[in-house]
């Protein structure tokens, strides 16, 4: 949803009005807008009128104050709060031209016809569409959570997400929000939004907007500087910032409408992986990818020689293109994909490639495998390997090494000298490596496999049986 705003129009009066508050005078009948820090109630020395309101809510209700509060919805699902106190919580009321029910969170998605401050709820729209609503504000909330992950909503200010404090449980996570096609993480956190944030048990959250108010009144300064603000609690690297870490590697699956997530793989093992679970999938339809385990981030565990990462695939349009750019280091990585028939193809994750997924039926999973080769020692020379299995039907794994930086060659040839398939043509660093020949579209029958880097080259015959 587009950031809200609460309105005001006030009168010639030389204080700056940041959501419409104040009262209207019982002396004179005029509208008084306070602004934040002023006082509540009180008679104006000068004069006979009486300053009323200010943010105090149950002042503001006594004076019959209110404020409004307008914001756009974008066209598909949005993650949205009500940010005033109304006097009608319907959410045909609040949301008139919605194209859905309102979806609340409790380890699954719920509808709720009656809303309520301080909750989230996903809720679509067919087209762009104007929200407005008027009633009082109020700048704090605190909201009981439960144990994991809890779709909260916001007051009638912005907060910054270190505002946002635990009691009696822990958060164990970055806050996140909603763009209309995927999660974000939020530093501030904006009136009429819902935000994502798990917790390690059931407890409290105190989402206070007080100090935000006290340091800048007007929330479009406070939108500008919010990412000059010391960050709390949970320390995570943000996908940004993991593609600068070095030993990080990275998967692009993007879909046919565009939309492309990463995941993020290493051998390190000095990270703390808590804070880098995901939110529950969207009820969009949008392209989703994470690990099974939730997180986007995935490394070996200590002691452990290898490791397996299913990965989970929701939503999207296919074919989806799953793309690859990783240098040799210390590990050898490699997806596995799984076929609705059962079989499986193995793409080692070595230099920039990529594999295209036809649809959906074409895939029964996926999964990334983790080898350290830190105690490996590099070879000392270049070889060819006889590939495995041979005869093969349809695929086989040809090995090879290299003893230095070096561009390298392997294609295969029929009987007749005809190259029919280019393996590998590119610059590798010095490692071990082994590539699939996916020969399903090839006929039964003798094949030679050539390795050339330089001067060097290496010639062996494979036999495809069908």
């Amino acid at each position: 949803m587009t950031a809200g705003l609460l309105n005001a129009q006030p009168a010639n009066l030389p204080w700056w009005v940041a959501d419409g508050g104040g009262g209207k005078s019982a002396g004179t009948g005029m509208n008084l807008f306070s602004s934040v820090g002023q006082s509540a109630i009180g008679a104006m020395a000068s004069v006979s009128m009486n300053l009323e309101g200010g943010y105090i809510p149950g002042v503001r209700n006594l004076s019959g104050t209110t404020a409004e509060f307008s914001q756009s919805a974008g066209a598909g699902w949005n993650m949205i709060s009500v940010p005033l106190i109304v006097s009608d919580f319907q959410k045909t009321t609040l949301y008139p031209g919605a194209a859905s029910n309102a979806f609340n969170y409790n380890n699954g998605y719920f509808p709720q016809t009656v809303l309520q401050n301080g909750t989230g709820y996903w809720l679509q729209y067919a087209s762009i569409s104007p929200v407005a609503m008027t009633g009082t504000t109020f700048q704090q909330e605190t909201l009981i959570v439960a144990q994991g992950w809890n779709l909260i909503g916001t007051p009638s200010y912005l907060v910054l997400k270190t505002d946002v404090a635990a009691i009696g449980t822990t958060i164990n996570s970055n806050i996140f929000g909603y763009n209309g096609a995927t999660y974000i993480l939020a530093d501030t956190l904006q009136p009429g939004e819902a935000y994502w944030v798990q917790v390690s048990t059931a407890g409290r959250l105190v989402v206070n907007a007080g100090l935000l108010l006290l340091a800048a009144p007007d929330p479009r300064m406070v939108v500008a500087n919010a990412d000059q603000r010391l960050q709390k609690g949970v320390s995570l690297l943000s996908p940004e910032q993991l593609k600068a870490v070095e030993g990080f590697h990275r998967m692009h699956i993007r879909d046919a409408g565009g939309m492309e997530r990463t995941l993020f793989f290493s051998g390190k093992e000095d990270l703390d992986l808590t804070g880098y679970a995901l939110p529950p999938v969207a009820p969009d339809g949008n392209l989703d990818v994470r690990f099974v385990s939730q997180r986007l981030v995935e490394m070996i565990k200590a002691g452990k020689q290898s490791g397996e990462f299913p990965i989970q695939v929701a939503g999207g349009k296919y074919p989806l293109k799953i793309s690859w750019d990783v240098p040799s280091g210390k590990m050898n990585a490699a997806l596995v994909v799984r076929s609705s028939e059962g079989t499986q193809k193995r793409y080692p994750l070595a230099g920039s490639s990529s594999i295209v997924i036809p649809d959906e039926e074409a895939i029964q999973g996926l999964k990334l495998v983790l080898t350290p080769e830190a105690t490996k020692e590099l070879p000392k020379e270049f070889a060819l390997y006889q590939n495995y299995p041979n005869p093969l039907n349809p695929t086989t794994q040809i090995q090879f090494d290299v003893p230095k930086s070096s561009h390298v060659s392997l294609k295969v040839y029929n009987l007749l000298g005809e190259e029919v398939a280019t393996l590998v043509d590119e610059e590798r660093e010095a490692g071990a490596y082994s590539v699939e020949f996916d020969a399903s579209r090839f006929a039964s029958g003798v094949y030679f496999y050539r390795f050339q880097s330089g001067e060097i080259s290496f010639t062996k015959k494979l036999m495809l049986v069908r």
